[in-house]
């Protein structure tokens, strides 16, 4: 007599633990991961210092670039990560696979198109800043290796995402701490030829930076395959998706009107590196995970941002949702009504 095979389907945690526990097994993991992204910097900046005046005047020149790769990817893998785990709670398996394999592609060109930046233009940047010889050749060195090897840095933020997303925060912990470390031991071996290496000094601090990167990218991806079977990782779907893309990119609105930035802790007075939404949003029409309307906005690296309506529309034409909604409100009022009666 045949058995038919035991099949038990696993649902993510994110689906059925407590919320209190949920947030503190997933936000502890999440705050010493981005203490730790914070550490790359400060330690280049720490070993760099002890070269001289003018190799760290390179450095702290190049933030600026590092800032708008981390802020693309965070925009990025922010956008890739909301659509993933609503697809996940939908139960819409292909769906969270091709958020998933774009935000992979996504990455990947980002790497491309700031490769390009860094091999052609670097310099460039660098002499409209300062006309000191020394910095501008420290300042190039650094900036054309970190440009032109970030695809460990899109990697890395791309397979932590992923991780994340599906509430393995602790595992994005472990990679991040890998790549941190590995950054900590080689910068000074590189920058000042310890061990038998080469004394790179400047762009020393920027191939340890890369290594870590990469070394940290590998982890995370090992991890998904390995570790993470909520998505499927495959390399015939790395690719264009526009329809995935846009979503990605776009937040739902639930209302009309625009919206206006009212804090973000990336703003200069907090010690930020200013980056926000300068101008009013506009809520677009047209439906987006179950929202009538969506907008987009610059989502700064590692920081919070909240937003509140200026002007709210009261009523949207030719919107559906809207009609069931203020049926909705009325049949509540009506409610209210007869219970004062």
């Amino acid at each position: 007599m045949s058995q038919e095979p035991d099949i038990r389907v696993t649902e993510n945690k994110m689906g059925t633990q407590p919320v209190g526990r949920l947030l503190a097994g997933m936000a502890i993991p999440m705050m010493i991961s981005m203490l730790v992204q914070a550490l790359y910097n400060i330690v280049d900046s720490v070993f760099v210092s002890r070269l001289s005046e003018n190799a760290l005047t390179a450095v702290s020149l190049a933030f600026p670039l590092q800032n708008l790769m981390i802020a693309v990817c965070a925009g990025t893998t922010v956008g890739m990560n909301a659509l993933l785990s609503r697809s996940l709670g939908a139960k819409e398996q292909e769906r969270a696979d091709r958020a998933a394999n774009t935000g992979i592609f996504l990455a990947l060109a980002s790497f491309v198109v700031f490769a390009i930046v860094g091999a052609l233009f670097s310099r460039t940047f660098f002499l409209l800043q300062t006309d000191v010889p020394e910095i501008v050749d420290y300042g190039t060195d650094y900036a054309r290796v970190c440009l032109c090897c970030s695809i460990g840095l899109f990697c890395q933020f791309t397979f932590e995402r992923l991780l994340q997303s599906t509430g393995r925060t602790h595992l994005s912990m472990c990679t991040q701490i890998l790549g941190a470390v590995t950054n900590i031991v080689l910068d000074p071996i590189l920058i000042f030829g310890l061990l038998g290496f080469p004394r790179l000094e400047v762009m020393g601090a920027a191939v340890a930076t890369v290594v870590g990167q990469c070394l940290a990218a590998v982890a995370a991806l090992i991890l998904n395959l390995k570790k993470n079977p909520d998505i499927h990782i495959r390399p015939r779907h790395i690719r264009w998706h526009g329809a995935t893309v846009k979503n990605i990119y776009r937040i739902g609105l639930p209302f009309g009107g625009t919206l206006r930035e009212f804090f973000n802790t990336d703003r200069a007075e907090y010690g930020g590196s200013n980056q926000y939404n300068a101008y009013e949003l506009s809520a677009q029409p047209g439906e987006f995970n179950g929202f009538p309307f969506w907008t987009e906005i610059c989502v700064p690296p590692l920081s919070c941002v909240y937003f509140t309506y200026d002007k709210l529309l009261p009523k949207p034409a030719g919107k559906r949702e809207w009609g069931t909604l203020a049926a909705s409100v009325r049949r509540r009022k009506g409610a209210k009504n007869d219970k004062r009666a």
